[in-house]
């Protein structure tokens, strides 16, 4: 729309000079008047193209942007299930059991910190933990303390 006032006052501005400048065929005029508003009418039709194009364009961006938060949602859902699955079956060991053991999973990837009193806990931890679905790796900072 800003293209086409521009256009059509130009336009007009035109067909006033010619007037002015005597030309007084009526057919020269005529000619210029129509030329002039094929010409505003062509710009307006460009500027509703480009219009368009540009809602189109951002439609699809926006699209785009609905589907990378639902697949970051549903990473982040799964990533959950699989920290709490870890946990459920760590309570479910009587080893390991009494300690606690902090698990965080960002991408299927399992992170294990805090303390256990045996090497034997510790890959028993992991080993829990790689076996749970959806599991990539797993980083083990588990320290290895004797019991006081």
């Amino acid at each position: 729309m800003k293209k086409t006032l521009p256009v059509i006052a130009l336009s007009f501005s035109a067909l006033l000079l010619i007037s002015a400048c005597g030309g007084n065929d009526e057919e020269t005029l005529s000619e210029s008047a129509a030329d002039t508003m094929q010409d505003a009418g062509d710009s307006m039709s460009s500027a509703a193209d480009d219009a368009m194009d540009k809602a189109g364009q951002a439609t699809d961006n926006m699209a785009e942007a609905g589907q990378d938060m639902m697949e970051k949602a549903q990473d982040m859902t799964a990533d959950t299930a699989i920290s709490s699955e870890i946990k459920a079956k760590y309570i479910a060991e009587t080893d390991l059991a009494a300690f606690e053991i902090e698990v965080g999973t960002q991408d299927g990837t399992v992170t294990l910190d805090g303390t256990v009193t045996s090497e034997p806990a510790k890959t028993r931890a992991e080993e829990i933990a790689a076996e749970v679905e959806g599991v990539m790796s797993v980083e083990n900072n588990l320290n290895v303390e004797a019991a006081q």
